[in-house]
C-alpha cells in the first residue's frame, strides 16, 4: 500500500491545511488589530500635541503678539518627533511655519491640508472631525501624518482689538502638524515578523504532533 493512501496521511494533510489557513487568518487579524492600536496612539498624540500649540498661542493671538506665536511654533516645531507646524489663514497662505522659507507661501485649495476646510476658495467651513487627519509621503518617500485644526473665530477673537472679522465668520485659519511615521512604521515590521514567525513555529509544531498521533512522524515522510 503506497504511504500516500494511508488515512493517518490524509487526516494529516486535512490538519496541515486547517492550521495553515487558521494561522494566516489569525496572523493578520492580529497584525490588523495591532496596526489600528497603533494608529489610533499616534493620531491621538498629533492631536494632543495640536491642542497644546493652540492653547499655548491663544492670548498670544488675542493680543497680536506675533512674535510670541512665532516663537511658540519653532520651538515645538523643532522637537524631536515633529515634522512641520504651520498656521495658513484662509486664503491658503503660511503665516507661521516652524521653517522659515516656508512663511509666505501659498497652497492650493485642493492641497490635503486644505481642502478639508474649503468649501470655495473664498469660504471656510468647519470640517467633519473624520476629516482632520491624512497621510501622505514625503518627498524622500518616507510616510508623514499630518493634522489641521481650525483656529475658530469664538466670541474673545471677534471681539478682540485685533482683528477685524465679523463674528459670523466661523473659521478664521487652520493649525497644521505634521510628525513623520518612521517609528511606527518600524514598529510594524517588527510586528509582522515576529507576529508571522511566531504562527509558523506553532503551526509547525502542532502539524508535528498531530502528525505523531496519527502514526505519521517526520521521519516516517522519507
Amino acid at each position: 500500500m503506497r504511504f500516500t493512501k494511508l488515512l493517518g496521511f490524509k487526516l494529516f494533510l486535512i490538519i496541515a491545511g486547517v492550521m495553515f489557513v487558521g494561522t494566516v487568518i489569525f496572523s493578520a487579524v492580529t497584525v490588523n488589530w495591532h496596526s489600528e492600536q497603533y494608529m489610533k496612539n499616534t493620531t491621538q498624540n498629533v492631536a494632543r500635541v495640536s491642542d497644546v500649540i493652540k492653547r499655548s498661542m491663544h492670548y498670544s493671538m488675542l493680543l497680536n503678539r506675533r512674535e510670541d506665536i512665532k516663537h511658540i511654533i519653532r520651538t515645538v516645531g523643532n522637537e524631536p518627533g515633529i515634522e512641520a507646524v504651520r498656521i495658513y489663514n484662509k486664503r491658503g497662505e503660511i503665516t507661521f511655519s516652524s521653517s522659515e522659507e516656508d512663511v509666505g507661501k501659498t497652497v492650493l485649495f485642493s492641497n490635503n491640508a486644505c481642502r478639508a476646510c474649503h468649501a470655495t476658495e473664498t469660504t471656510l467651513v468647519l470640517p467633519a472631525s473624520s476629516d482632520l487627519t491624512r497621510i501622505f509621503s514625503s518627498e524622500t518617500g518616507n510616510r508623514i501624518i499630518g493634522m489641521i485644526t481650525p483656529i475658530k473665530n469664538d466670541p474673545s477673537c471677534s471681539s478682540a482689538d485685533c482683528h477685524a472679522h465679523p463674528a459670523t465668520q466661523t473659521v478664521l485659519g487652520i493649525l497644521d502638524v505634521t510628525m513623520p511615521l518612521n517609528e511606527l512604521d518600524a514598529s510594524l515590521v517588527e510586528l509582522k515578523q515576529s507576529q508571522y514567525t511566531n504562527a509558523i513555529i506553532l503551526a509547525a509544531t502542532i502539524m508535528l504532533f498531530a502528525g505523531e498521533d496519527n502514526g505519521i512522524g517526520i521521519l516516517g515522510l522519507f
